[in-house]
């Protein structure tokens, strides 16, 4: 009595145990109810399992639990009166993911059958996609009526060996072995039958078992991509989820209701109010367990109504095409619309002779660029990263490799899937600023988002802006170039960071910078800048000391700014600014 009760709490407890394994005589008067699938097509007869369909040609399957997979082996004996052709055959599906086996699944079977050469054959079955791993002896099933016991055995490396006796036969023939572990979890096995109208009861199977170990799950599943529409949001997970355990929500109210597809590996939300063009919502998942118990870690998901990109909605707004000895190239492109745009229906390419190639897609469904959002495309986020500021590392799209882009000259171009040019950039390494000396490493930036003027990144921002506003971008409208002294006092004796402050604001970029620092006897104790090339905007600090790294006595001195441009245009301002203690 206690060893029962320990049996029925280990089948509670392991609800896969009870059919993790299939020994099947069909000895009784109905189909067992573990069989799935078309029952009705099939009926015992002399305890044997017969298809007995009414003289109609097609397709006829029973499929059963059975998480065998590793350490297995696989029997079944079965009678086909007739000869086996490429019309009539069978298929002993030994793995599958999907009970249905006429359709869709990841899986493996032997084909007893099914070609001209009648043999016995293994195969991995993707989807849809059939690929023979290994075949037996030919014509080794050339006799009517065919009888036969096949076994199949795989060990935990993914070697298989398959073996076959006929009832002359005293021992199993070895047909084949092949090796392949492409799958690591099952969930079904079955037979499937394929005839024509006059073999439709013509298949006979007296056993078939499976045992041996089933695949132990400890991988969460993972968010393979997702889907939206105006009424509508679909996720697709890596497996199966546990639906009645799941948590997730949104960011913001909204009325839906949910629909779990797919053996409940989709979920789609269906909205009863369309979503708002060029709104960002979010799903918080919190917690999404498979059926294993393993949880998906607590994440967000942004998505939103995508639109249909059209000219200019993105532009080329950065592009570093000479990059720095360890570096490599980027392209920066910001979404100038209001709208939330698929980059996956995006292409980054070059233009040769006045024909676009090289085209590298821009990433893959769900992946969004919302608006004012900038994208850094790249092949190393890292190798951009270790040599300029990188304030938004998730604005980074990498890619295996970019577009080939000259060192002199190029044309870098944003198209769709159609070839339709969104943006185009034609650049000269003539266009940076004749103030820089050495041009490799400085990106060129795009000065407005409606206009195509460029012009060298500053020196201030590090020669870059990978993922943020442009350093030399116009000011807002109505702004007057300016030069002041924002913190006219500094205190290097008290070892703080109260540090002298000059703030410089221009209309536009290009700006080259003098600076210098004199006592109030006129004498130079700072250069603090010299040739510097300016942002649009920014903050040049002195610490108090002097050319040689001395803090300097405590009195006024005068700061001289110079600003140059490339179009004539200079500044000049002298502040008064006073250290002390």
């Amino acid at each position: 009595m206690k060893l029962n009760k320990l049996f029925l709490l280990m089948f509670i407890c392991n609800p896969f145990m009870l059919f993790a394994q299939i020994n099947e005589h069909f000895d009784g008067e109905t189909i067992s109810e573990i069989w799935q699938g078309d029952n009705d097509r099939f009926v015992i007869s002399n305890n044997r399992l017969q298809l007995n369909v009414l003289r109609e040609a097609g397709q006829s399957y029973l499929s059963a639990p059975s998480r065998v997979i590793t350490n297995a082996e696989w029997k079944l004996s079965l009678q086909m009166n007739f000869m086996v052709s490429t019309s009539n055959y069978m298929r002993f599906y030994l793995c599958s993911d999907n009970p249905v086996l006429t359709g869709a699944l990841n899986g493996y079977y032997l084909r007893i059958g099914g070609s001209s050469s009648r043999q016995i054959s293994l195969h991995r079955q993707t989807g849809s996609t059939n690929r023979m791993l290994g075949s037996g002896d030919a014509m080794r099933l050339d006799m009517n009526p065919l009888q036969i016991e096949v076994k199949v055995n795989k060990d935990d490396q993914g070697n298989w060996t398959v073996w076959s006796k006929k009832p002359d036969e005293e021992e199993f023939t070895e047909e084949f072995t092949c090796q392949d572990a492409t799958y690591e979890s099952s969930n079904y096995a079955g037979i499937l039958c394929i005839y024509t109208l006059t073999n439709s009861a013509n298949f006979f199977f007296n056993s078939v078992s499976t045992s041996g170990d089933a695949y132990i799950d400890i991988v969460p599943p993972s968010l393979q991509s997702f889907n939206v529409w105006a009424d509508s949001l679909l996720l697709r997970f890596s497996e199966p989820i546990d639906a009645g355990r799941a948590v997730f929500h949104f960011s913001e109210p909204l009325s839906y209701q949910t629909e779990w597809r797919n053996r409940q590996a989709d979920v789609i939300f269906c909205f009863n109010k369309p979503l708002e063009s060029g709104k960002k919502y979010m799903l918080h998942l919190e917690s999404i367990p498979d059926l294993s118990g393993n949880i998906l870690s607590d994440s967000v998901i942004p998505f939103a109504l995508v639109e249909t990109v059209q000219l200019n909605d993105i532009v080329i707004n950065e592009v570093l095409f000479n990059p720095p000895t360890g570096g490599t190239e980027y392209v920066e492109i910001y979404n100038r619309s209001n709208k939330v745009l698929d980059l996956s229906q995006l292409n980054l390419a070059r233009r040769t002779s006045g024909a676009i190639s090289g085209a590298r897609a821009l990433g893959k469904m769900g992946d969004l660029i919302f608006p004012g959002e900038y994208k850094v495309i790249t092949k190393s986020k890292e190798q951009v990263c270790s040599f300029y500021d990188c304030q938004d590392e998730n604005a980074f799209l990498v890619l295996e490799s970019l577009p080939v882009y000259g060192n002199e000259s190029g044309c870098v171009v944003l198209a769709d899937k159609s070839n339709n040019v969104i943006d185009e950039l034609n650049y000269l390494s003539s266009m940076h600023s004749p103030f820089v000396k050495d041009k490799k490493g400085v990106a060129l930036e795009r000065q407005s988002f409606d206009g195509d003027e460029w012009v060298s990144a500053s020196e201030d921002s590090g020669f870059g802006t990978p993922g943020y506003k442009n350093s030399q971008g116009f000011a807002t409208t109505g702004t007057e170039s300016s030069i002041k002294l924002e913190n006219d006092v500094c205190f290097p004796y008290q070892d703080k960071e109260g540090h002298l402050s000059i703030l410089y604001n221009f209309k536009k970029g290009g700006y080259i910078a003098n600076i210098s620092i004199f006592s109030v006897n006129g004498r130079l104790i700072r250069k603090l800048a010299e040739n510097l090339s300016l942002s649009t905007q920014g903050t040049i600090y002195w610490d108090g000391k002097d050319d040689n790294g001395r803090i300097v006595p405590i009195s006024p001195y005068i700061l001289l700014f110079e600003a140059f441009h490339p179009n004539g245009d200079i500044f000049r301002k002298s502040m008064v600014g006073v250290v002390s203690n």
